[in-house]
């Protein structure tokens, strides 16, 4: 009998059904985490970032929903307004994706021991695109009021370039594209902000306040270091206040016929020595009761006799080198009896020069608050105007200060060693001398040479910050500021709130941009930077209903090989100027708009002995004035305002250049399609070259080297300044794999020879930096086409 076949054993249909719901449940949750784990990679950058930039904490303002913001007020920020209805609109377009609160999709369920659903579609939280949208609307609606400071529209702009240029964490497109809207309004926002700044009145008052310190720290050195007529007991903080109640206690009680001062004041026995007079006499001027705010009554200053700092300096000058020289008593000074010999003459005469010094330095603050006043009232326009005095006065200041430090460093060295001698001979001092070894603990001089730097870089920063290099960005601001005023004034909404319709004013026209301070070389020779190269102007705030008579892009070049000696040589032009190198062109071009060159032609000739060649800068329209000085004809010379300027290279120099070999000859070659023949002449080769080395459109090289400036400056430069110093270029441009003398000499022609005696000064902007590029690409092209050799500045300088 066969036997039956055996039963096939088949799983349940719901085995099965279980298995496929399990395997998509585990894809979908993989999916869910790896999206769960980028949406907290994006959350931790920016919160770094926000750390960094903004110092707030993004996990303290997570938003889950975005919100509509309702009507500004009127009068709000053009830029903050246009910026928030960019961020309002891309939340609109994309308010599907967020939602109220993570809810479960899935809801919870056990299948025997395994426990399944209870997830929610937004497992960890909101997305930081709906985060950073929620502060950044909060915050545009306070600055739209003009309620933040420039700094902070820096910093947070700072912030959102560091968002745009991470696009592998922020991989939105969309949210990319708002904030780099949102960032081009913030500059406008931070130009405008920046005209009303009142920064030098900020710097001012930091000066008035450290050198209020400054002096105040040099109190103890003038009443403890030198003297010892202090009564015993302990010794007040010793401050001006505290010193001007003493001498007023003291001028009061000598008019009643009792002298010491008032009964327990230590400084009571100060005033009627040589020095206590001359420290009254600082005290009581008009200037020392301006800076420190009080006010001595007539009657003490009648009883104190006041005869002016200077006198009674040059009275006790000649007393105390009197006495020394006869061998008098020197009880009257009320110097300690170390300093009365005849072996510290030197330094008697340097502690009386300090109360001089001192008298300046309280002089030149006091003039100092006028300025202070006017900058908060006018802001860094007004300081702009008061430049020449303002920096006048600061120099004044520098000088007494730097005068009054070195007298201290001289009186505190012969103090030193005055102890070290008491300390050998006498070890345990009593009496007097104990006393005045154990009161020069009060002397801080640590604090005091903090005062002196903190007052030097305060006076640094204010000179710069009023100095002709901002200019153009206070410029700008007016100029946008009176357009907006201008675009209200015109609005039709505004004409109908006025009772009466306004007048038609036109907006007063600017004064050409005055050019930057040059970059300075080693034989004193400057080079205008390439912010100004293009017609003298800088950055965007050129004036655009002026065109400048001289401009850098209208020159031409001619190697002396193929200058035509008839004629050229004959100029006077050239032969009464000469430059060192091309790169001192921008004073002449300078020179020329400012009226400080005389020069009534179409055409100026210059000849450059580092290049040995001949440059013809030329008026508009004139560029065949300026071929025909050159012996050249015009029929192969580009014209228009983007024409780039013709560099002509020498048929020798050509023939060495295997790059330049190629593009001649097919500048030689024939039109085929007209069948007419090119020149074979350097105004053609150059017009080749220009045009073969342009690859990359102007624009586009503008916006990469800006966008570069941008990633770079936080890592190689400081910020806050919107400059890099040739040595972080430098150290930017190494990483071009260039021989070092390449390197060298692409900086010399880009940045001026110079710029090594300036290499820690921030003085290098987006289109300097674009400069060194461009010369560093071409280096590097010629390094591949020349076999390995290095070039040099001879084989750049035609590119310059």
């Amino acid at each position: 009998v066969p036997r039956p076949p055996p039963p096939t054993t088949t799983m349940p249909d719901c085995i099965v059904d279980l298995s496929v719901l399990a395997g998509a449940f585990l894809l979908w949750q993989k999916a869910q985490n790896a999206k769960e784990k980028k949406r907290r990679e994006r959350h931790k950058v920016a919160s770094r970032l926000a750390k960094q930039f903004l110092d707030r904490d993004l996990s303290k303002e997570l938003s889950y929903s975005s919100s509509v913001v309702g009507q500004l007020p009127l009068g709000a920020d053009t830029s903050a307004t246009a910026a928030l209805a960019a961020v309002q609109s891309y939340q609109d377009q994309h308010s599907s994706g967020a939602k109220a609160a993570p809810e479960p999709l899935i809801p919870a369920f056990s299948v025997g021991l395994l426990r399944c659903g209870g997830f929610g579609g937004d497992v960890g939280g909101p997305e930081v695109e709906t985060t950073l949208c929620e502060e950044l609307k909060a915050w545009l609606l306070s600055a739209a009021t003009g309620a933040v400071p420039a700094d902070e529209v820096a910093s947070r702009t700072e912030f959102y370039h560091h968002l745009i240029m991470r696009p592998e964490t922020f991989s939105d497109a969309a949210f990319l594209s708002t904030i780099a809207v949102v960032c081009s309004h913030l500059e406008e926002l931070r130009g405008r902000l920046q005209g009303a700044v009142r920064g030098c009145a900020t710097l001012l008052s930091k000066v008035f306040s450290t050198g209020r310190a400054f002096v105040e720290g040099l109190l103890p050195i003038l009443l403890l270091a030198m003297t010892d007529a202090l009564e015993l007991g302990t010794v007040p903080l010793l401050t001006v206040d505290c010193l001007v109640r003493s001498a007023v206690d003291a001028a009061a009680a000598a008019d009643r016929g009792a002298f010491g001062g008032a009964p327990g004041d230590v400084l009571g026995g100060v005033w009627s020595k040589d020095f206590g007079r001359i420290l009254q006499e600082l005290l009581f001027t008009p200037h020392m009761q301006e800076v420190w705010g009080f006010e001595v009554d007539r009657d003490s200053l009648r009883r104190a006799r006041c005869r002016g700092v200077l006198d009674l300096w040059l009275e006790l000058r000649h007393k105390w080198m009197d006495a020394v020289d006869a061998g008098m008593s020197m009880d009257e000074t009320g110097l300690e009896e170390h300093f009365r010999g005849k072996e510290r003459r030197d330094v008697q005469q340097v502690y009386l020069d300090i109360f001089k010094q001192l008298d300046n330095v309280v002089k030149f603050l006091s003039m100092l608050g006028h300025y202070k006043t006017l900058a908060g009232i006018g802001g860094d326009v007004a300081m702009f105007h008061l430049r020449e005095r303002l920096h006048h006065l600061l120099q004044e200041v520098e000088l007494s200060v730097i005068q009054v430090s070195h007298s201290m460093s001289r009186i505190m060295s012969e103090v030193r060693h005055v102890v070290v001698d008491l300390a050998v001979r006498e070890p345990r001092p009593v009496g007097r001398r104990r006393a005045w070894i154990e009161r020069l603990q009060h002397i801080d001089e640590a604090t005091l040479s903090q005062s002196f730097r903190a007052l030097l870089e305060a006076m640094r920063e204010l000179r710069c910050l009023s100095s002709e290099a901002r200019l153009p960005a206070l410029q700008s601001s007016c100029r946008k500021s009176l357009e907006k005023i201008a675009a209200v004034t015109a609005s039709p909404e505004f004409r109908l709130r006025c009772a009466e319709a306004p007048p038609q004013i036109a907006l007063p026209a600017f004064s050409e941009v005055v050019a930057p301070p040059a970059l300075e070389d080693d034989r004193g020779l400057r080079a205008l930077p390439m912010s100004t190269a293009a017609g003298g102007q800088s950055g965007d705030v050129a004036a655009p209903h002026a065109e400048l008579a001289w401009s850098m892009d209208r020159q031409l070049r001619l190697g002396v090989p193929e200058a035509p000696h008839a004629g050229l040589g004959a100029l006077p032009s050239v032969a009464a100027r000469k430059l060192e190198s091309v790169a001192d062109l921008g004073d002449v071009v300078g020179g020329l708009n400012r009226g400080e060159i005389a020069e009534n032609d179409e055409v100026c000739v210059v000849f450059c002995a580092a290049s040995q060649e001949y440059v013809a800068l030329y008026r508009p329209d004139c560029e065949a004035a300026a071929l025909a000085a050159l012996g050249l004809e015009a029929s192969s010379a580009p014209s228009g305002p983007g024409a780039p300027p013709a560099v002509l290279i020498s048929p020798s120099e050509a023939a060495e250049r295997p790059d330049v070999a190629d593009i001649l000859a097919a500048a030689a070659a024939p039109d085929v399609a007209s069948g007419e023949g090119v020149a074979d002449s350097p105004r053609t080769a150059a017009v080749a070259v220009a045009n073969s080395a342009r690859v990359v459109d102007e624009a586009e090289q503008a916006a990469f080297y800006s966008l570069l400036f941008s990633a770079v400056l936080p890592l190689l430069g400081d910020p806050s300044v919107d400059f890099l110093t040739p040595r972080s270029v430098k150290a930017l441009f190494t990483r071009a794999d260039l021989a070092p003398e390449t390197l060298n000499a692409v900086m010399r022609l880009g940045l001026g020879r110079g710029w090594a005696a300036i290499e820690d000064e921030a003085c290098v902007d987006a289109k300097g930096l674009q400069r060194v590029g461009g010369l560093a690409a071409h280096a590097q092209m010629l390094g591949e086409t020349a076999a390995g050799g290095h070039p040099v500045e001879s084989d750049l300088r035609p590119i310059f």
